[in-house]
């Protein structure tokens, strides 16, 4: 599905023709995401009727709560099309009654994750994301350590795939990249969440259209629960292409 951005905007008056953006609406790929500026809704604050202010805040961050909780809820990998974001910004825009407005969503020809998203911010409202750590599993900082030894330096390690192909009509990040053996790597903790999980096992479908005479790998850790041994089992049923490696040290 094609990545797409569309920028949100607020009317501080009916009467003029002005136009405050506050907000980066992005779907596709891993999204969707949807940044709204602090500081600029101070700014709307400012300009505007305490009451208007209130509601117009109030539909915006019920808008990003519905946005994020479908990406980190969805049991199966749905994402937000052009036509679907359309819908829910024109339903926002008939609420405040014409104060919120956006701009018609525009498609960018990159895999969308939060990095990009972050990126879009930073040229459309020329603000940073505060940047939040993300929490890595055990399994992701042993095989990090792991492929780091003298023993893969043969492999391109921890590359992306414009970075192999520009003409990649994806920027997917790969593990290991062998040129001689055509063998591209990456690992997978299936006890991470669901959603996580998914997310990752698809991107295996769009490296199999990237390098389609390599051989694909998905190393991973034996699963400490229940639900991941069914992930883990699933995945190995809907990728029969892809050769499921478990990690031992002597990979």
């Amino acid at each position: 599905m094609e990545s797409f951005y569309s920028i949100i905007y607020l009317k501080p008056n009916a009467l003029s023709d002005e136009h405050l953006a506050v907000g980066l609406f992005t779907g596709g790929g891993e999204g969707p995401f949807l940044f709204l500026s602090e500081s600029r809704m101070r700014l709307y604050k400012l300009i505007t009727r305490k009451i208007t202010y209130l509601a117009i805040q109030r539909l915006l961050n019920g808008l990003k709560q519905k946005v994020d909780g479908y990406r980190g809820n969805q049991a199966e990998l749905r994402l937000f099309d052009p036509l679907y974001s359309k819908e829910e910004l024109m339903k926002l825009k008939k609420m405040s009654k014409g104060t919120v407005v956006f701009l018609e969503p525009t498609v960018i020809n990159e895999w969308l994750n939060q990095e990009v998203h972050d990126q879009l911010v930073q040229q459309f409202l020329g603000e940073q994301k505060k940047k939040v750590l993300p929490k890595r599993s055990a399994f992701h900082l042993i095989w990090k350590r792991y492929v780091n030894q003298p023993n893969f330096d043969a492999y391109t390690r921890f590359v992306t795939t414009k970075g192999l192909k520009q003409e990649a009509e994806v920027n997917i990040s790969v593990d290991l990249y062998h040129a001689e053996k055509w063998e591209v790597v990456k690992a997978i903790d299936f006890d991470l969440k669901p959603m996580t999980v998914e997310k990752k096992c698809y991107e295996f479908n769009l490296l199999s259209s990237i390098f389609t005479e390599h051989t694909l790998i998905c190393v991973f850790q034996s699963p400490k629960t229940k639900e991941g041994k069914e992930r883990l089992m699933l995945a190995q049923t809907d990728y029969p292409t892809v050769k499921f490696k478990k990690f031992r040290l002597e990979f």
